[in-house]
């Protein structure tokens, strides 16, 4: 599992993601040139917002069709057979996975407009929840179980990802009434899931991860 992890990482940090981005940038110089850092006078605030609304929305859907497309499902399935939970287990894809990602893509295409500066701290954010909703610390079974701190929690769980909310997605069969393996498809925000019908909360984390038929 660690090798398979770390070695998933490594490919997608080191290769894959800078080879796309300098290949976007490249193309976006020669074929649109004057376009090049048309964004680069907006707020930080508004390229942020921006950049990650498109981002998880492009990740939420190619995500979705990787469970309900049978050559994406190949590529997808080593991130489910995972039979326990842990910051690494993100990177878990095949290879070719990231290569067809549609908001690496988008990293590339809106550095070229001029809005590396929300890029690089957008990434930063993004992974905070990406890690955080993989990890083993339930930080948010305090917001659950703390009635003062309930209308938090549901604040919070309706905007951005919580680990009870994608611990289900990696849970072996929805049989144990808290996992949803075939939704919950969200990387940052969970409000795609619940706009487009595939939100599933419990507020309970699962006994069994992993895949049904391994």
């Amino acid at each position: 599992d660690w090798i398979q992890e770390f070695g998933a990482f490594l490919v997608l940090s080191l290769l894959t993601k800078p080879a796309l981005v300098l290949l976007v940038l490249f193309l976006g110089n020669q074929f649109f040139p004057e376009q090049q850092a048309v964004l680069a006078e907006f707020p930080l605030w508004a390229s942020l917002l921006i950049f990650l609304l498109i981002d998880d929305f492009l990740q939420y859907w190619y995500h979705r069709f990787a469970h309900e497309y049978e050559f994406l499902w190949k590529l997808h399935r080593p991130h489910h057979q995972a039979e326990e939970m842990g910051f690494f287990v993100s990177y878990r894809n095949a290879a070719i996975y990231y290569l067809f990602m549609p908001n690496i893509w988008w990293i590339g295409l809106f550095t070229f407009l001029g809005g590396a500066k929300a890029v690089a701290l957008g990434l930063v954010l993004k992974q905070l929840i990406i890690i955080s909703s993989h990890s083993t610390i339930p930080y948010d079974k305090v917001l659950y179980r703390n009635k003062f701190l309930q209308p938090v929690a549901s604040v919070w769980e309706r905007i951005f990802i919580t680990p009870a909310f994608h611990h289900a997605h990696h849970g072996k069969s929805r049989r144990d009434g808290i996992s949803d393996p075939n939704g919950n498809f969200g990387n940052m925000f969970s409000i795609w899931d619940q706009l487009f019908g595939t939100a599933h909360y419990s507020r309970e984390f699962p006994t069994l991860y992993g895949l049904e038929n391994d």
